[in-house]
């Protein structure tokens, strides 16, 4: 596992889902953050214009037509495909609370197009920093049973839901190794905006206000937040 240290927060860049990244590399209760200490960022925003990631990233991420550019006039046949299709540039910054200031910000690149599935598209995210750029490969998928569902399939043995929400907002929820993810993804004309929250779920303050009713709060360790564009036009 390929990770970037600073000496309180690991964020990984690794051959693993997201979901075990994520998790793997939380800042943990007892790694506190010293007061006033600055970690350097080590990515910086893309810029505009850039080239498609390298062609195995290309190839990987979803059917051969896309590293070809031969999907361009494909008519998207469902909601949240018709918001999410295309390639999409930005960057990601790593927050968490008690410092001003990101502790990190790495590179994000999100393609999404059809694929030989008529009822999925694929759902590429492409991470990278300094020397290293690892794809991955996701797939996502309508819940016929479930209208405003979707599925994705990280294809190795992990699926999340997903809800998509009136105005383009895409919701998720799940825990993993004793931590809650909520992600948010929110698609708006050419802009798309990419949260994930991360918190405990052990509840760091309990409120007993009577009659059976108990309130729990949990602690945020951290905000993936990312800002991307969209780069032309639409596949």
């Amino acid at each position: 596992m390929l990770c970037r240290l600073s000496p309180s927060v690991t964020f990984c860049l690794a051959l693993l889902p997201l979901t075990a990244a994520l998790a793997a590399c939380a800042p943990s209760n007892a790694d506190p953050i010293p007061a006033g200490e600055r970690v350097a960022t080590s990515a910086r925003p893309l810029a505009a214009g850039l080239p498609l990631v390298s062609r195995a990233a290309a190839a990987l991420a979803g059917s051969p037509a896309v590293a070809a550019g031969r999907d361009a006039g494909t008519k998207p046949g469902d909601e949240l495909f018709a918001l999410a299709r295309g390639r999409w540039v930005g960057h990601c910054d790593i927050l968490v609370p008690g410092r001003d200031e990101p502790v990190d910000t790495i590179e994000m690149e999100r393609i999404t197009e059809s694929t030989d599935d008529p009822n999925a598209f694929s759902w590429t995210i492409v991470y990278r920093a300094p020397g290293v750029e690892q794809v991955r490969p996701y797939t996502m998928r309508a819940d016929p049973e479930t209208p405003g569902r979707y599925l994705l399939d990280e294809n190795n043995g992990i699926v999340l839901t997903n809800y998509l929400l009136d105005g383009g907002l895409l919701v998720s929820e799940f825990e993993v190794q004793g931590l809650r993810l909520t992600t948010r993804e929110a698609f708006r004309g050419p802009k798309y905006d990419f949260e994930i929250v991360v918190s405990s779920t052990s509840p760091e303050l309990s409120s007993d206000v009577g009659e059976g009713l108990v309130v729990d709060a949990f602690r945020v360790l951290s905000v993936q937040k990312c800002s991307l564009q969209r780069q032309g036009l639409p596949y």
